[in-house]
Order: structure tokens, then C-alpha cells, then sequence
């Protein structure tokens, strides 16, 4: 085929030396492999720029009985987001949160995702690539998120990024609780402040604190009344967890009752010296929880899970056994993603 004089005359390719290489047509802007007449296959698209790639895109026909691109009722689209959201609760894990007190952030409180003694310690990263694509699609999809999983500022340096916690599972751990004897009490007062007033952006770390723990049976002493009265204060607290420290289960064939008994010592060691030396000042350092319905139970890391109730009497601590059967006991036992 001889080209015909109107297409001989055409301006050369972009970018070649020529009189009217620089022609201000709009055809000769377009790359060479899709404008020029006797080229009629396209390159790869890897071979392709972005722009390129687009002009390509403009050109291609819609297929027969096509009128446009295919469309989904946003209603239905919101629902099919909410189901991987619901997805996604089914596969959290139970995460072990330190809570502190920290002057940088708007919050003024942070958590750290570090705890030797609990030996659970799910992958963050697994729990953000669940939530990850419809955290990302829209601020209606992202609020979608923020209703079941809370952004939180991160204490560690380390990882200064947010963490997503779930209100429902995970446990949180008062910086002071941690190790009474050895936090600064100034820095004890900062947090509590920080806890019974807290600022705006606070307000859903907040709200998010359901269950607590503390890994030292001592925290529940006079000297830490002030501290206990700052966890009543969190307005969807319900349960704190306490580790006993010894465990040593039953003898076989042991008889043993239902509902409220004093601590047992072959079973609770710990537990039973520790309700001699502060068991007669628990009622009254625990009574502002005890009035919000808060109830302690008692724990120990290798058993995972909840094994005791603990429960202030007039007669003293008593305690009443779990059943092993009970799912809201096994708190500590993670979900199978």
C-alpha cells in the first residue's frame, strides 16, 4: 500500500530530527506505537508509561452490547464491607495491651504491645491486613472500621505507628499495675489524671477498656486505693484479671464444691498468703469497682485461661471455681485465622 499524499505529508515522529518535529498537532503528542498509521499492534503495556497506558485505555472500544462499565448499588457494596469486617472480628486475636502515660501524644495515654509473662502475643501485622482493605476504601467504609477496631497511639518508639485495638477481646494493663514498687509515683499521678480526665482525642482509647489485668496480686493494696478508684472511673469497664501466681490442680477424686469457699491453699498458694497479708483491705480498696458491677477473676499465664472468681466477703476473700467448659474464660486463647 502507498501511503496517500495527506499521510505523506504527516509530520515525523515526536522527538526525530525534522523541520516540523515539533509539530503542536494533538495526534503527534501521542507515542508513535499508538498514532502512526502503519502500526497497528500495540506494545506491552510493561514497555508503557502511566500516560501512556491511560491514552491506550481511551482509545479501545466498549464490546458490543456494552453501554458502560458495570455498577454495584452502594447499599449492596457496604454490605459485602461489612461482612469482611465481621470476617475479621471472627479471626482476632486476643492482644495484651500496657497502658501509659505519654506527654507527646494528643491522648496523653499510649499502649505498649509488650508483656513477658503472657505468653500470647499475636502479630499486629495480621490484624491489620484483615481490616487493611476496607480500612482504605472510603471514609464511609474506614468509619465502618472504626466501629469495631479503635486506632491507638503506640508507646513504643520503636513502632511509632497506631495500633487497631478490639475493645471486646483485648486486655489492657495500667502501666502502675505492672510493677507497683518500682513506678515512679509522679509519673502514677500523671496517668491517673490522664485516665479520670481525659482529653478529647482519648475518648475512644477510653471507651475501649474493658478488661483489665493486673500481673502483681499486690497492686490490690491501701497504698494503691487512689489507682483502683482511677480504673472505676473508665466508663465500660467490666472485669479485672488477676494473676495468682501458683497453680496446682486438684488431686483426682477431690471432692470439690460449688460456688463461694475460702482460698484454697494446696490449689492457690500464692493466692492464699497473699489473701493473709492484704485480704483484709481488699473490700474496701476494691468497693469502688465492686458499686460499677465489676468483677475479678484470677488467672495464671500457662493455664490460659480464666480459673477462678475472687470475691470480697464479710468474712474475707473467698473464691469460686470456673468451670473448664467456659468460653468467656478462655481469654487467653487465640483464634485460628
Amino acid at each position: 500500500m502507498i501511503p496517500s499524499k495527506s499521510m505523506a505529508s504527516m509530520d515525523p515522529l515526536p522527538g526525530r530530527s525534522g523541520k516540523h518535529s515539533r509539530s503542536r498537532g494533538s495526534i503527534s503528542r501521542l507515542p508513535p506505537s499508538i498514532w502512526h498509521p502503519f502500526n497497528q499492534t500495540f506494545p506491552p503495556p510493561s514497555q508503557l508509561s502511566k500516560s501512556e497506558i491511560a491514552t491506550t485505555m481511551s482509545l479501545q472500544k466498549t464490546a458490543r452490547g456494552k453501554t458502560g462499565p458495570a455498577s454495584l448499588p452502594y447499599d449492596v457494596f457496604l454490605n459485602i464491607v461489612d461482612i469482611l469486617i465481621t470476617e475479621a472480628e471472627a479471626c482476632t486475636l486476643v492482644k495484651v495491651w500496657t497502658l501509659y502515660y505519654d506527654f507527646a501524644s494528643p491522648t496523653k495515654l499510649a499502649v505498649w504491645d509488650e508483656l513477658p509473662r503472657l505468653r500470647q502475643r499475636p502479630n499486629l501485622q495480621d490484624r491489620f491486613e484483615r481490616i487493611r482493605l476496607p480500612s482504605q476504601i472510603n471514609q464511609a467504609t474506614r468509619a465502618m472500621v472504626h466501629r469495631k477496631f479503635i486506632c491507638a497511639p503506640s508507646h513504643n518508639r520503636q513502632m511509632p505507628v497506631d495500633v487497631w485495638i478490639r475493645p471486646e477481646n483485648d486486655v489492657f494493663i495500667p502501666c502502675f499495675a505492672a510493677d507497683p514498687d518500682s513506678f515512679p509515683i509522679e509519673e502514677e499521678e500523671y496517668f491517673r489524671q490522664a485516665m479520670m480526665l481525659p482529653t478529647p482525642p482519648a475518648a475512644a482509647l477510653i471507651q475501649s477498656i474493658q478488661r483489665v489485668a493486673t500481673p502483681s496480686s499486690c497492686f490490690w493494696s491501701d497504698d494503691n486505693a487512689s489507682s483502683v478508684a482511677a480504673l472505676s472511673t473508665l466508663p465500660n469497664m467490666k472485669d479485672v484479671i488477676m494473676d495468682v501466681r501458683s497453680f496446682q490442680p486438684p488431686c483426682r477424686g477431690r471432692d470439690l464444691k460449688e460456688g463461694l469457699m475460702p482460698i484454697d491453699y494446696e490449689m492457690f498458694p500464692a493466692l492464699a498468703i497473699w489473701n493473709v497479708t492484704h485480704g483484709a483491705g481488699f473490700n474496701a480498696v476494691f468497693r469502688p469497682l465492686k458499686n460499677k458491677g465489676v468483677r475479678v477473676y484470677g488467672f495464671r499465664g500457662e493455664v490460659e485461661r480464666l480459673l477462678i472468681e475472687i470475691v470480697g466477703t464479710k468474712d474475707g476473700v473467698a473464691m469460686k471455681l470456673l468451670p473448664s467448659e467456659c468460653n468467656y474464660c478462655k481469654f487467653m486463647v487465640q483464634t485460628e485465622g
